[in-house]
């Protein structure tokens, strides 16, 4: 499973609860995207100064439409990628166009991982929800190898101040700054990563102050 396909499980059970927080979620989903076209070869991210191809931050999105995305719920966000060929990746973090929520909701419906109707979906497949929370739980404790993609996902989730939320269930006794910390262990130093925490520095205080706190904070069942 896709880190963005796994994000999105992760957070379907909130989805009808997040609209205080929704500018959060949809630029962790629009880097997960990002990240994930990278991944296929779809995007590259090149220096902004040519003069310093060592210096990624903040870099431009290089965009090879050749290379179709792995995930049929991706093709909506693909056909709008090359609107941002040669932008920085500041200029895609929390584009509406680059939401994949829309399509990727759909295509788990078709699976029947979801069920209901855009905007009221349920997890019907809790096997595989709880799948994807018991693997991560396994790489914050260190109890299996982490891998670059494993890294970026919890860091994402850790960029928008979800960690208790999306993963409080494997350590319910850990605190956010213990979450910070299992997470920032071995960085994937991904320069969308870096940006995302900057993207997002003045808008995490939304979710300590939002009634999704309340919901972090419940102890595991």
């Amino acid at each position: 499973m896709l880190n963005i396909e796994k994000f999105l499980l992760l957070t379907a059970p909130y989805r009808s609860q997040i609209t205080e927080v929704e500018s959060l979620f949809v630029t962790a989903r629009t880097a997960l995207v990002l990240m994930e076209f990278e991944r296929t070869g779809t995007v590259q991210f090149v220096a902004a100064d040519a003069t310093k191809a060592w210096d990624l931050t903040n870099p431009l999105i290089r965009v090879d439409d050749s290379q179709t995305p792995d995930a049929v719920g991706l093709n909506n966000v693909f056909s709008n990628l090359v609107k941002f060929h040669n932008k920085r990746v500041s200029s895609a973090l929390g584009h509406k166009k680059l939401d994949p929520v829309k399509g990727m909701e759909k295509e788990f419906a078709r699976q029947g991982i979801l069920t209901g109707a855009p905007g009221d979906y349920r997890v019907v497949a809790s096997d595989a929800l709880e799948r994807v929370q018991d693997d991560l739980g396994l790489a914050l404790r260190g109890q299996r190898v982490v891998n670059q993609q494993d890294r970026i996902l919890l860091e994402v989730i850790e960029a928008i101040n979800a960690s208790r939320l999306l993963l409080g269930s494997q350590r319910p006794d850990w605190s956010m700054t213990e979450f910070s910390r299992h997470v920032h262990e071995y960085p994937s130093g991904h320069p969308v990563v870096e940006q995302l925490v900057k993207s997002t520095s003045t808008m995490t205080g939304l979710m300590e102050k939002s009634k999704m706190a309340a919901l972090s904070q419940r102890p595991a069942a």
